[in-house]
């Protein structure tokens, strides 16, 4: 069985297929799970009816179709913006269905990334679902990561209690990947000069090593507890007499003689003592402005790198499909111990590499080679000028949408395909 697919967003044309995708995936998984008659009354007229007019209703909740390299729908998943189950979940997979001859290919996963990200768009961080207790596909879930949160007793038909288990993902953003053995598919709506800039941004970081970014170390308080005022102002009330006799030139003896004659005055001593308390407490502020200055800016870097590995291990997941529990290891390294450089130059260099191997397959695709034109051909050794060439050519297709750092890759093959002519050329 082929392994080229893609996802999709479900459309009223689509409703005839959904029925039909399930209709068959109920019968043949719930077989032996549910009463034959319950199975049975459900026609495909109805069926197609009601998703017809869920789909006719603008606001209607996440549901998407994966459809085969032919054309055909085999499978969906449908998503709900509330829940079934207590806790911190606000949204819930309903329902999840793909022909039993596509299964295994990753497209159940893919799916889910499909509406997992959808939900996250819509601003919800966790996701729960029921599956009947006795149903192998549960197993499917625990190895997405899904956490059991309990069980419940759900009638089915006619006084038929079945029981089931729910699954719950307290951070959406691990089932946000897309999964598959298939085509690369992004669900994303950017426009053409955004997916430009941002192609742009990805040649920039594939081009050279990353930035020298400062160890992410805990924090280091340069605030030391300052001297105790009556040493400071000894050192300070020193360093005034030392100041007076080189203005006035006398030396040790003459000064020994003069205070003996006219000692310091009450006056004099305290207004030294309000000297050093002001000095004292302008340094302290100083330091304290040029503290949080400093936790500030850190706080930023934070973000910006955290930013950086969790949309790289999110589209490295989206690339390599049997890379989601190496994610998973550095997404919970980077909780335990934080960001570092060499993490980071570690992923990057991994998704560099996949990057560039789906960009050769894309360029080998002839629907691709023709949409992208005389691109593909163009003369310029610059992969700025290549992928600002190509970038509205790749956002316009309808047919597969492609991840931004492919794309880079895709600019960076065809400019240095382009050097490698140019110099052959040079050398005839």
């Amino acid at each position: 069985m082929t392994t080229d697919w893609r996802i999709r967003e479900a459309t009223v044309e689509d409703s005839d297929a959904l029925a039909r995708v399930q209709l068959r995936s109920w019968r043949t998984a719930y077989a032996n799970l549910l009463p034959a008659d319950y199975l049975a009354h459900f026609t495909h007229a109805e069926q197609a009816q009601d998703w017809r007019d869920m789909l006719s209703d603008e606001t209607h909740d996440p549901l998407y179709v994966a459809e085969s390299a032919a054309g055909e729908v085999v499978g969906y998943v449908l998503g709900r913006t509330e829940a079934s189950w207590d806790g911190p979940y606000t949204s819930e997979l309903v329902a999840l269905h793909v022909l039993q001859p596509y299964q295994r290919q990753g497209i159940g996963r893919g799916l889910i990334a499909a509406v997992a990200a959808e939900l996250k768009r819509q601003g919800h961080s966790a996701l729960m679902l029921s599956v009947l207790a006795a149903n192998p596909a549960r197993a499917f879930y625990e190895r997405l990561g899904g956490r059991l949160l309990g069980e419940k007793q759900v009638e089915i038909w006619e006084h038929t209690i079945a029981a089931e288990v729910v699954y719950g993902w307290d951070d959406i953003a691990r089932l946000c990947a897309s999964f598959g053995k298939g085509r690369v598919i992004v669900i994303e709506n950017a426009d053409p000069q955004s997916f430009q800039n941002l192609v742009a941004q990805e040649i920039r970081l594939l081009q050279g090593r990353l930035a020298d970014w400062r160890l992410a170390a805990p924090y280091a308080d340069h605030l030391r507890p300052l001297d105790p005022l009556e040493r400071r102002e000894a050192e300070r009330l020193y360093r005034q007499l030392r100041q007076d006799r080189a203005a006035s030139g006398e030396g040790t003896r003459e000064r020994v003689a003069r205070e003996r004659r006219q000692p310091w005055s009450e006056e004099e001593r305290w207004t030294l003592r309000k000297r050093v308390w002001r000095e004292r407490r302008d340094r302290e502020r100083e330091l304290l402005e040029e503290r949080e200055q400093l936790l500030l800016e850190r706080e930023e870097e934070l973000q910006h790198l955290l930013g950086y590995h969790q949309r790289w291990l999110d589209d490295l997941q989206k690339l390599e499909p049997g890379s989601f529990g190496w994610c998973a290891a550095q997404s919970h390294l980077r909780e335990e111990q934080g960001i570092t450089p060499d993490m980071l130059d570690q992923l990057q260099r991994r998704r560099k590499t996949v990057a560039e191997r789906h960009a050769r397959i894309l360029l080998a695709n002839e629907d691709v080679r023709a949409a992208l034109g005389e691109a593909t051909h163009s003369q310029t050794h610059d992969p700025f000028v290549v992928a600002k060439a190509i970038t509205s050519a790749l956002a316009a297709l309808r047919c597969e949408k492609v991840l931004p750092v492919v794309a880079a890759a895709a600019a960076l093959l065809i400019a240095r395909e382009q050097t490698g002519l140019s110099e052959k050329d040079q050398s005839r």
